[in-house]
């Protein structure tokens, strides 16, 4: 385990901090800058008994380490709360929606449906970020692609039409955009398991050669392949599905796996306090983010 000084830093909001509610999304959270010359951050609650405060920030460390853009994430404490928060990546700026990007290229496309919404397929999302940027917009489904992947290393199943989306910033008269970080990673790294399912969970995968692989790979994504299809994608299926499809943009993030290896996932990991993430939850998670790693390098 990591000696105390080297566990990630816990930050303590003061209530004068706090700026206001955020009403988007289903967790309670509240936005709060420390002083005005900063940026603010949205701390997020996380549900009681699950590990949303921990996904989110080793999710960020995750996807730091293989060069993937994504929203700086703290642990943080607000009235003897454990959370996360969040920077403000949009600040003094426009931030699009996945929802709203969509809606303006896709014939009926239902942006309040965020559940099971079978337009929010890959093909209409390279679509629309190819008629949103023009002639970068290579560049930025490459981007896309590294999110897809880090989405599948973690098994986030949350990337749904308001989890992604454009920033746009207004400066000497002229309008500049780009694709917003990778945001709200809380749905992955089996932060919904109590200890007790995890202690089974590997159990079962140290009996099976599968057992990780039933966790893993059954979990429903939150983007369609095609219209018609029943459920979204599970994130490494998807993956190996568009790296079929479009080999010169998945192929890149996939290559950035290369920078990942055991230790530095279980350096990551460790680094959580203990007592904000147990040691069975700390094992989870690596055996869990190896066993994806694997997975993809195949692909």
């Amino acid at each position: 385990m990591s000696p105390k000084s080297d566990f990630y830093p816990i930050e303590t909001i003061q209530p004068e901090w706090v700026l206001e509610q955020e009403a988007l999304g289903t967790k309670k959270k509240f936005w709060y800058r420390k002083n005005r010359s900063l940026s603010s951050w949205l701390f997020k609650y996380p549900q009681v008994g699950v590990g949303q405060h921990w996904s989110e920030k080793i999710a960020a460390e995750l996807a730091s380490e293989v060069k993937i853009f994504r929203a700086k994430v703290k642990l943080a404490v607000f009235d003897g709360h454990k959370g996360s928060a969040t920077e403000n990546f949009s600040e003094g700026a426009d931030l699009y929606h996945g929802n709203q990007i969509l809606a303006g290229y896709v014939l009926g496309y239902d942006r309040e449906k965020k559940r099971r919404q079978s337009d929010h397929t890959l093909v209409n999302i390279f679509s629309a970020l190819d008629k949103t940027f023009n002639e970068v917009a290579l560049k930025y489904k490459r981007v896309m692609a590294d999110y897809l992947v880090l989405d599948a290393l973690i098994g986030n199943t949350d990337r749904h039409h308001e989890n992604w989306g454009v920033v746009r910033k207004h400066k000497d008269g002229k309008w500049s955009g780009y694709l917003a970080p990778s945001f709200d990673h809380a749905s992955s790294l089996g932060r919904e398991l109590v200890d007790e399912g995890r202690a089974k969970s590997r159990l079962a995968i140290m009996r099976s050669s599968g057992g990780m692989r039933a966790y893993s790979e059954r979990a429903e994504g939150a983007i369609f392949w095609e219209k018609t299809d029943n459920c979204g994608f599970n994130p490494i299926e998807l993956v190996r599905r568009a790296n079929d499809a479009y080999p010169s943009i998945i192929g890149p993030a996939l290559k950035k796996l290369d920078l990942l290896n055991k230790r530095a996932v279980a350096r990551i990991v460790e680094r959580v306090p203990r007592d904000w993430m147990s040691d069975i939850a700390k094992s989870f998670t690596v055996d869990l983010v190896w066993y994806n790693l694997g997975v993809l390098k195949e692909i």
